[in-house]
């Protein structure tokens, strides 16, 4: 934006303040900051939305209203704050002594004589550029609050205005001043959950602030965001709206300036282009010779200013007479307003108390009542002379703040519940007593339920390495004969086997070798039987006496006898005839083999022999692990004991904390019935006294309040306002009286020769105009 033309232009059509405004614009550009100003009625709740916002307790929440300074914070690493005097001094301080200074406690610092405070702060929302400006109160109308809200208003790149009530006169005046520069607007509704649910909807309210609002601002819709500056509130987490808000104008500081100057502008060039045009008529006029209508023109302005004049002269007087009528209007308006809340009050404590315990509700409705009555007392200075001075604002601490108990008014007719309050008392005692008791056993059983629980695993680990024990004893084979008869008799068998093949028998030789077989098989058979016997008396002797006796029993002897005989030679015709079947031809003609299997049937088997050192490891694991499983199984046993005990005491605790339950319920019955007796004998007087009371209390305190209100307010009204419609005479005084002497110049200029100087100013105002309208598309 090139401001020359715009300066050039305020320059040449008069207009000072102006030109200090755009110079103003100019440097706020080149210095690449944004002020988000914030604005608002003194008490809206400014400091205390910025001081939530930013995250910190750095800002004072009460301070007087009349303290006009303005606080700039902005981002910077080394925390602390500038204060600049109206003299020009500068002096750095701590932000710990802050507040001490806003209230005027600092011996060597008098806020009077501060013109603006400038804060450093390391906090990310303050990044690229963005400075925060907490202002006075407007609820004034003091010309060092005005000055201070101009200057404010086209410095504020955007504005958060501040509302902790529906809007006020005052608040019109100002939003559609604010609007007419070009500024955007944010609305922030502090103090929203102070709307009382009892008396309207607060959505319902909010809606009805937002509409109003918006047809104030004059434009479709407007930013609306209700919050409180109380955490506990639901509306609390409204407050991050704003500080997105914030982060979203930070991502691109150099557009948003550039779009707020851009908008500022726009207001000087459309109203420039008005100027000029009506400049440049004017102009036209002194070409044309046309003295007698400029000269009209130059008799008005005189009119005007003669009229500011004169009404300054009578200003005393007439504000004399206007105030004691305003006055006399405004205690009217006071004393109906405290008659009608004292009387609403009364209805809204005997609505919303009727027992003893709603009691504790009672400072809340006063303290809601008494700030509506504190609005409605402001509205009505509002509407008699649309200001409010902020150090003859009483705060609510000022005024008694005691207000009467229920104990004060209660009669003592519940005396005769003590002794069952006593009882229920002592029950209640012993009920947390057993519940302890209870808790600790239960506590008890479940470690002792995994105790057990680990003495299982343990059993069961222990039955299954029993479970891997053998049964038996460990054996071995014990050779019980050094010498076998298969082994003999085999050998024998092979001693005939070569004979045979050195004989060659004959006829005769064959007979008697036929004769000689048969009584070799005879021998065969007795041999046999022999054994055979033998082996049965050692089968008796092992079922009677063991291996021992049996290995003795076969080395007696004793003839076979017949049966013995039959069966020794069934088993060579069997094993014969096996043979056959089985084995070789060769193996049949030999006569060791035949030797050899005859013997084989009285070989003694070897004997099964015990391994000693493998049973006595054998036998010492299972004493250890029977002796462990009988230890667990002990401590197992003992452990389902306790459990047991526990379980029967736990459930005569469950009967005591019943019956004690019981007992519990009882009495809490009797004595609240005593108590509603005690309530229907005395509550109701208790409660009317006590409303009496609080209704004597709330009438003396708005009274008081009310009344220094009026007091303060018009004690120094006619002084105050004399001081601002002074100022604001002195201004237009000073503006029409430039325009007439422009005109008079106007007038000179064209009784002379200076008609071609005219004609090029003319010139200059189209090309002026020009640009401003190709600027403004």
């Amino acid at each position: 934006m090139d401001f020359q033309d715009l300066k050039e232009a305020a320059s040449y059509l008069g207009e000072n303040l102006d030109l200090a405004e755009i110079e103003e614009l100019e440097n706020i550009q080149k210095a690449g900051k944004i002020y988000l100003t914030v604005w608002g009625h003194y008490s809206a709740g400014k400091s205390k939305l910025l001081n939530k916002i930013l995250g910190v307790d750095l800002l004072p929440t009460k301070t007087r209203e009349t303290t006009a300074v303005l606080t700039y914070l902005e981002f910077g690493t080394d925390e602390g704050a500038t204060i600049f005097f109206e003299d020009g001094r500068t002096e750095e301080i701590e932000l710990s002594i802050l507040k001490l200074i806003f209230q005027n406690t600092v011996a060597d610092i008098d806020i009077d004589e501060i013109k603006k405070i400038v804060v450093s702060l390391n906090n990310p929302l303050l990044k690229n550029g963005i400075v925060l400006v907490d202002t006075p109160g407007i609820n004034t109308l003091l010309e060092r609050h005005n000055l201070l809200a101009a200057s404010t208003i086209n410095q504020a790149g955007k504005i958060l205005y501040v509302l902790g009530r529906a809007p006020s006169e005052v608040d019109k005046k100002f939003i559609k001043e604010i609007i007419s520069t070009g500024t955007e607007i944010t609305f922030v509704r502090t103090k929203a959950d102070s709307i009382d649910p009892l008396e309207e909807d607060v959505d319902e309210a909010l809606m009805f602030e937002k509409n109003l609002l918006t047809d104030i601002s004059g434009k479709d819709s407007i930013e609306f965001v209700a919050v409180s500056s109380e955490e506990n509130s639901e509306l609390f987490a409204n407050i991050s709206q704003l500080r997105d808000k914030i982060m979203e104008i930070q991502k691109n500081t150099a557009k948003e300036i550039e779009e707020a100057v851009t908008r500022k502008a726009q207001v000087y060039i459309e109203k420039y282009i008005t100027e000029l045009t009506q400049k440049n008529e004017d102009i036209k006029l002194a070409v044309a010779g046309n003295k007698e209508e400029l000269d009209k023109k130059i008799a008005k302005k005189e009119s005007q200013i003669a009229f500011l004049s004169k009404r300054l002269k009578n200003l005393e007087s007439r504000l004399t007479e206007s105030t004691a009528q305003a006055k006399k209007d405004t205690q009217e308006r006071f004393d109906i307003l405290v008659g009608k809340s004292s009387k609403e009050f009364r209805q809204k404590l005997q609505k919303r108390i009727q027992t003893r315990e709603d009691v504790k509700i009672a400072d809340n409705v006063y303290a809601k009542e008494l700030e509506r009555v504190i609005s409605k007392a402001q509205t009505i200075l509002n509407d008699e002379l649309n200001k409010l001075l902020a150090d003859n604002y009483p705060q609510i601490e000022e005024i008694d703040n005691t207000p009467p108990t229920y104990q004060e008014a209660v009669q003592d007719v519940s005396s005769y519940v003590d002794n069952y309050k006593m009882e229920l008392q002592s029950v209640k005692s012993q009920l947390e007593q057993k519940i302890t008791e209870l808790e600790t056993l239960r506590s008890t059983s479940d470690r002792n339920d995994e105790d057990i629980q680990a003495l299982q695993a343990q059993l069961l680990q222990v039955n299954d390495q029993l479970a891997e024990i053998p049964t038996t004893p460990t054996l071995y084979s014990e050779e019980l004969q050094t010498i076998k008869p298969s082994t003999v008799l085999e050998k024998i068998g092979d001693a005939v086997d070569i004979a045979l093949m050195f004989v060659k028998p004959n006829g005769k030789a064959a007979t008697k070798l036929g004769k000689d077989f048969a009584k070799l098989t005879n021998s065969v058979d007795k041999n046999i039987a022999r054994f055979l016997r033998k082996a049965h008396r050692a089968t008796q002797e092992t079922r009677k006496s063991g291996i021992g006796k049996a290995m003795q029993g076969l080395s007696k002897e004793a003839r076979a006898g017949k049966k013995y005989k039959d069966a020794a030679r069934m088993m060579r015709e069997g094993i014969t005839q096996k043979v056959v079947e089985d084995q070789s031809v060769l193996d049949i003609l030999s006569v060791s083999h035949w030797t050899r299997m005859i013997g084989e049937q009285f070989d003694v088997p070897p004997r099964l022999t015990v391994d000693t050192e493998e049973e006595q490891n054998r036998l010492d694991t299972l004493k250890k692990l029977n002796s462990e499983k009988r230890s667990i199984r002990k401590a197992l046993d003992l452990k389902e004991k306790g459990i047991e005990d526990a379980e029967n005491k736990r459930r005569s605790l469950e009967r005591e904390i019943a019956s004690l339950s019981d007992k519990k319920r009882e009495l809490s019955l009797t004595v609240k019935a005593k108590e509603e007796e005690a309530d229907r004998t005395g509550m109701e007087k208790s409660l009317k006294s006590y409303i009496s009371d609080y209704v004597e209390y709330f009438n003396s305190n708005i009274s008081t309040l009310v009344d220094r209100m009026h007091t303060a307010y018009f004690n120094q009204a006619v002084q105050n306002i004399g001081m601002y419609i002074a100022s604001t005479n002195r201004d237009i005084t000073q503006q029409l009286e430039e325009q007439r002497d422009q005109l008079e110049k106007l007038v000179a200029a064209g009784q002379s020769s200076e008609a071609s100087s005219l004609e090029q100013e003319i010139a200059r105002n189209n090309e002026l105009i020009a640009e401003f309208k190709e600027f403004d598309k």
